[in-house]
């Protein structure tokens, strides 16, 4: 066997890997980058509206539904994939009778 090659494949061992660990990485950091986004955004609202209760509760509630789906794209990905892989059902009604 050719030293090149050899090199070469000793070189390339572990880099899938590598990129996979990259990538959960790169995942965390975006979640993580959503969170601090939403928390300061609710502070946002908060520092507009003067603390008004109604319009915490829906900047938090809308947040939390923000981050619950970040977390679970996964899950939500799945669903939405086995609702659309579902064929199509098409019903016809007979033609209607003329008086």
């Amino acid at each position: 066997m050719p030293t090149h090659l050899l090199v070469t494949a000793v070189l390339g061992q572990g880099l899938i890997q590598k990129g996979m660990d990259l990538t959960g990485q790169i995942q965390l950091l975006i979640k993580a980058v959503i969170v601090v986004a939403i928390i300061v955004g609710v502070l946002a609202t908060g520092f507009r509206t003067k603390w008004a209760a109604g319009a915490m509760a829906i900047s938090i509630l809308v947040g939390g539904a923000v981050i619950w789906g970040v977390a679970n794209i996964n899950v939500i990905s799945d669903r939405v994939g086995k609702d659309l892989g579902l064929p199509a059902v098409i019903e016809t009604a007979p033609a209607p009778t003329q008086l």
